[in-house]
């Protein structure tokens, strides 16, 4: 089945050239493809005022560090339950003291590997 015809009234005849510089086409360019759009789309839509929706993707680049995130976070929550423990019954036991240990070495194992990826994205 063939597509229907577009009324009249809203078929587009007019055209308008307009130039842009280097940097600002790059940038144009960009946000086109963040709001995922053909770039003459995203400038048409800009040029009647229409809500720009642009997506960035801020998912980490690398999946080492989506990994250390996780870790991070697991450490994190480890060490707050050793200070809720401390704060409610002020015991420190061999346990505890060997929990804080295990921790702050995990915290310097992902500084290491930090400081590994850093020069590693640096080349």
């Amino acid at each position: 089945m063939a597509r229907p015809k577009t009324d009249a009234t809203l078929k587009r005849s007019k055209a308008v050239m307009t130039k842009f510089t280097e940097t600002e086409y790059d940038t144009i360019k960009e946000q086109a493809n963040a709001a995922h759009k053909p770039i003459s789309t995203f400038v048409h839509d800009a040029a009647l005022d229409r809500r720009l929706e642009i997506r960035y993707d801020l998912s980490p680049p690398m999946p080492e560090l989506t990994a250390m995130a996780g870790s991070l976070g697991k450490t994190a929550s480890n060490l707050n339950q050793i200070a809720r423990h401390l704060n409610e019954d002020g015991n420190i036991t061999d346990g505890i003291i060997a929990d804080i240990r295990q921790g702050i070495q995990e915290i310097f194992s992902m500084r290491d590997e930090l400081d590994s990826l850093k020069s590693t994205m640096k080349g």
